[in-house]
């Protein structure tokens, strides 16, 4: 027991004197002026002051309502310190400094483990990985979120700068598992350090490759491919129908159901200048690998449709430069990863990970970037704390 508790320094009475407390109005400011009780301690010979008698910590100015009060200002507006100061001082009636406001939530949240909240988070069992630059660092960060509940878990930095390696996935991978996260289904982009990572972990989690990244990569050799036959139509003084390629090229790498009637007459010129073309034929291409995604009810009917879309078109792609790339990693080890969900329907096909960057970004955008790890991570523990857990930090 420490002098402060002890019944000695209860009965011992030093001295007092008033310390005026700020509190929370809607209508003026609220000044309490409280009497502050200093005790003697004979075992120790130090004189202490009693924590006071409203709901304020010791040599605080501010109740710990108002402090409270003042930290959700911080992610309920998503401002900066100074915009936050001036919401609370217009809202409340309390001026709070901005060097006050940001030591307030530093001590407010450094001290609460990341183990404590991940579990009062309680983790539904799908894990979603992805990789970001946060501004003001030079490293990669890894970002991990609840795919099922659509929350952000944990982040932390790397030391790598170009792309992430399968030691800093390793060690990531397990400050989760030292949280007690033990996923039933992991799911990332096609990045190999996150996939080695997750396999030297977590061994036994089924592997989802992220729906949008595998399109991604795809969208990428379908452009190229559209891009590579508008050089060899340049090269062979074909400029008007380059020019006439270039402006359809966004109507050929959009899905049919989307387009719009402009789409419609760029196709038919399409088809009229280049019959009979790998250009002319790209949407039905695309298409029909599409269908091994989204028509397959299992990972056995997927690799069929997969071995007859190759068969269809291998004769087709012997000029194509691009789009042998797309069969080659259609056919290559990834290609059971990205069809996990078709026999495992309680798992999505995609990640919420980018979603939830993107929350994050805006965090960032208001402060211009954290300066640091632990003003990112203890941002991201308030943000926590008010935004899903509803809990009080004053």
């Amino acid at each position: 027991m420490s002098p402060l508790q002890s019944d000695c320094c209860r009965e011992k009475k030093h001295s007092y004197y008033l310390r005026r407390i700020r509190d929370i109005s809607l209508d003026h400011p609220i000044v309490y002026t409280v009497r502050i009780i200093r005790v003697f301690c004979p075992a120790c010979r130090r004189v202490f002051a009693l924590p006071p008698s409203i709901l304020a910590q010791r040599y605080q100015r501010v109740t710990s309502r108002g402090k409270d009060a003042a930290l959700s200002f911080l992610v309920t507006t998503n401002g900066s310190l100074t915009t936050s100061s001036v919401v609370a001082r217009n809202v409340t009636h309390l001026h709070i400094p901005r060097q006050t406001l940001h030591d307030w939530k530093q001590s407010a949240t450094a001290n609460i483990p990341w183990k404590t909240i991940v579990q009062q988070l309680g983790f539904s069992g799908v894990l979603s990985v992805d990789e970001f630059r946060p501004k003001r660092s030079v490293p990669f960060n890894l970002f991990a979120t609840d795919r099922i509940k659509g929350r952000i878990l944990f982040l932390d930095e790397t030391a790598d700068q170009y792309a992430i390696s399968g030691e800093s996935a390793t060690q990531f991978f397990q400050q989760l598992q030292a949280f007690s996260i033990v996923p039933r289904a992991i799911i990332a982009d096609m990045a190999g350090g996150i996939h080695k990572g997750a396999r030297t972990v977590f061994p036994d989690a089924l592997y989802q490759y992220d729906y949008f990244h595998v399109v991604k990569s795809i969208h990428e050799k379908l452009r190229s491919e559209i891009r590579f036959f508008w050089w060899k139509l340049r090269q062979e003084g074909r400029a008007d129908d380059a020019a006439l390629l270039w402006d359809a090229q966004w109507t050929l790498l959009r899905n049919w159901e989307k387009w719009n009637e402009r789409d419609e007459e760029h196709w038919q010129i399409i088809t009229h200048r280049f019959p009979g073309s790998i250009i002319a034929r790209l949407p039905a291409f695309k298409q029909e690998l599409r269908d091994v995604f989204d028509l397959s009810r299992s990972t056995t009917e997927a690799f069929h449709r997969r071995d007859q879309w190759i068969s269809n078109w291998q004769s087709s792609l012997t000029t194509t430069k691009h789009l042998k790339k797309i069969v080659t990693l259609m056919t290559s080890s990834l290609f059971p990863q990205m069809i996990t969900y078709l026999d495992h329907r309680w798992i999505p096909r995609t990640t919420n990970a980018e979603t939830l960057i993107r929350t994050y970004r805006k965090m960032e955008k208001a402060r211009y970037g954290f300066g640091s790890l632990a003003g990112r991570q203890n941002h991201l523990k308030l943000y926590q704390l008010k935004t899903y857990l509803s809990q009080n930090v004053g």
